[in-house]
């Protein structure tokens, strides 16, 4: 509601009307009329002022600023006008510039303050002083100079506190709070004027305030109680003030009694079809009707707000409701695809993408903006839909829909994840993720499906750090089967990157889960690998010991498991055991194809066994082997051809002995292995000789 009027200074009372003139002339009675005439003594100058002044207010009562404005300003020229007129004038003048620049205070701010100042100073102790000083208050208020405006209240309301205007200083605060959207202080305000000033003119416009208020705090009982109190002390209010009949049904309409609405709708619109805000009244009667089952009125009223109110806030509304068949203001996804699979009254996307570009401004445009990303989600334009709901959360963070907003967002990504998934496009799915901030400050939100596709996108993507972020929330005390696979996954990049140490803590954090054997047996097999390769054996060796026993366990990790118990066992010198697992575990190795490295490391454990046993024969069968594992002349392959005529000569051949001693000697005389065979067989020469010697003597 606009403020009242402040109260009108009382004018200067007109002189008395000077005595008529009997006749015209060439009557009877001419000359007695001329005589009167000379008779009448001239008019004061002051009573010239004072009608000049009188007539200046009857122009601005007339509504003719403008020639009052110069009248007065003219007046005021006077250097000889008498104080209580030249009071009076500058008053008068004040109030014609509030009424002239009421519509933009901002642009004539210095002239309306300094009229107010002069209409002060003039005479401080005039009774019109608290007017002026409310009027500055307002005027500050309006334009935003709020300190001025708490300075010009504080003075009214400490040096004039029981003065008629006082109550207008919670009424201005009260509008001021209210258009700024912050309705707890305005109700404050318009109730603070109620309590206390009950009496005063001002409390109906005070009572009025603290209704609308309530509406927009949603409180429509105590709005309900506010607007009959107004109703019944003051019946035909509604007459000077049509706009009560539109809060009255806002309150009613809020509160569920749409009949009542209704009418005082209906009154509102009917005393001046053309009265601010009939678009939206037009709009709100559309639902009403729709509300009570008449369909049929309901697109009357609506087609009627579109006709006469095309580009207005009703009418826009009128269109929407028109498309989607009803009211619905609190939009789901899944109520809105249920009318988006059969549209009427134009396309969905064309009214919310007008609303949105032909009036950004408008009360409607959030919610178009929230719907046209709905349409689009049902339309499967997931990067459309994403794209207009992140825009949504950018304009309106603090909406009341924006979790709606998020909602569609999350679900038009999820979507559209799946999608790429399925294709495998995992560069783009990530492209996407990174493009929308919105998704990425919100994946909390997304579901455990999208995340771990997030994580696989970014495994495929050689992002592997990426994807263990995205996975390892899902490994938690209690297995799951997102857990599961996270797990699988995470164990498979640590050890892609030889990450043992990450392998061991994470074992370490899942062992309670309840594993499959076979999963078990793969746990503590990544386990066992990541403790012999950090140096820990001995942790990793009843890991080994179990698997080694386990024939269920797959060849290609048993043999590993075999091969570490065969040399735990060597370095004990438990030779048999140790020929027992070394010899299963060559075997598993050759069969798998794998290791060559630890085949062989396996096939020395044979040999050196064996030979510890005595087992020479098994010894040099196993060398044998070796030396298939070796290339001919490195330093390997020698060694064992050395070790080889140690066991012929161990077993008393000593043709085979000399017989690969030379071999190696005449292959490669230089080399270090050669002159070690030739050394050895120098050594047994002399030896011979000097046991022939012995033996002749």
């Amino acid at each position: 509601a606009a403020p009242p009027a402040a109260a009108t200074p009382p004018g200067t009372a007109p002189p008395a009307a000077s005595p008529g003139v009997a006749g015209t002339p060439g009557e009877a009675g001419a000359p007695a009329a001329a005589v009167a005439a000379a008779e009448v003594p001239p008019a004061k100058e002051e009573d010239h002022e004072a009608n000049t002044l009188v007539a200046a207010q009857a122009e601005r009562l007339a509504g003719n600023f403008g020639a009052a404005k110069t009248m007065m300003s003219d007046l005021l020229r006077r250097n000889d006008l008498k104080p209580e007129v030249r009071e009076e004038a500058v008053h008068s003048l004040a109030g014609v510039l509030m009424d002239v620049y009421k519509d933009d205070p901002a642009g004539h701010y210095d002239e309306m303050q300094k009229v107010l100042n002069e209409a002060i100073n003039v005479n401080p102790n005039s009774y019109r002083v608290p007017e002026a000083l409310l009027q500055l208050g307002m005027l500050n208020l309006r334009v935003g100079n709020i300190p001025e405006a708490k300075g010009y209240f504080n003075v009214l309301t400490r040096k004039y506190p029981t003065d008629a205007n006082v109550p207008m200083v919670n009424f201005a605060w009260g509008e001021y709070y209210f258009d700024r959207g912050d309705y707890k202080k305005a109700a404050e305000e318009y109730q603070n004027l109620v309590e206390k000033f009950p009496e005063s003119k001002f409390v109906r416009e005070g009572a009025m305030g603290l209704a609308k208020t309530l509406v927009r705090l949603g409180r429509y009982k105590e709005a309900g109680q506010i607007a009959d109190y107004v109703d019944k002390r003051w019946p035909r209010y509604y007459i000077d003030f049509p706009q009560i009949l539109r809060i009255t049904g806002d309150i009613a309409y809020k509160n569920g009694d749409f009949k009542k609405a209704r009418d005082t709708y209906m009154l509102f619109y009917n005393m001046e079809p053309k009265v601010k805000d009939a678009d939206l009244v037009l709009a709100r009667l559309g639902d009403i009707y729709g509300k009570l089952g008449n369909k049929a009125g309901a697109v009357d009223f609506y087609n009627l707000a579109v006709k006469d109110y095309p580009d207005s806030e009703g009418g826009l509304v009128a269109k929407m409701r028109l498309a989607e068949q009803g009211v619905h203001d609190q939009p789901t996804i899944t109520e809105m695809f249920s009318l988006f699979d059969k549209p009427q009254y134009g396309s969905p996307e064309d009214i919310y993408a007008g609303i949105i570009r032909d009036h950004p401004q408008s009360p409607l445009a959030p919610l178009a903006q929230l719907k046209l990303a709905m349409w689009l989600l049902h339309q499967q334009n997931y990067p459309g839909s994403l794209k207009e709901a992140a825009a949504y959360l950018e304009r309106y963070p603090q909406s009341e829909l924006a979790p709606k907003a998020e909602e569609v967002a999350i679900t038009a990504f999820e979507r559209m994840a799946a999608d790429l998934l399925a294709h495998k496009d995992y560069a783009r799915l990530i492209e996407a993720y990174k493009e929308h901030r919105l998704i990425s400050a919100n994946r909390g939100l997304l579901s455990d499906t999208t995340r771990l596709g997030l994580a696989l996108a970014y495994l495929r993507t050689d992002k592997p750090r990426e994807a263990l972020a995205e996975a390892l929330p899902y490994v938690g005390p209690k297995e799951t089967d997102n857990g599961n696979w996270a797990l699988t996954m995470a164990m498979s990049v640590y050890q892609n990157e030889r990450a043992w140490r990450d392998i061991v803590d994470l074992a370490r954090k899942v062992q309670g889960w309840r594993f499959s054997p076979n999963q078990r047996r793969g746990l503590e097999y990544m386990v066992a690998e990541s403790l012999e390769n950090l140096g820990e054996s001995e942790r990793a060796l009843p890991l080994w010991t179990k698997m080694a026993g386990d024939r269920e366990l797959e060849a290609e990790k048993r043999c590993y498991a075999l091969y570490f118990v065969a040399k735990e066992a060597m370095a004990k010198k438990e030779w048999e055991k140790a020929q027992l697992y070394a010899g299963e575990a060559a075997f598993m190795f050759a069969e798998t194809n794998r290791d060559a490295d630890k085949r062989k490391a396996a096939v020395n454990i044979l040999v050196e066994a064996n030979r510890a046993m005595g087992e020479y024969a098994k010894a040099l069968k196993h060398a044998a082997e070796y030396a298939t594992l070796c290339k001919e002349g490195d330093d390997d392959w020698s060694g064992n051809r050395m070790r080889m005529a140690a066991i012929q000569r161990a077993m008393g051949d000593v043709d085979g002995w000399r017989a690969t001693l030379t071999a190696m000697r005449d292959a490669a005389p230089n080399s270090l292995y050669g002159r070690m065979a030739a050394s050895d067989l120098s050594a047994s020469g002399l030896q011979n000789r000097l046991d022939a010697l012995t033996r002749g003597k």
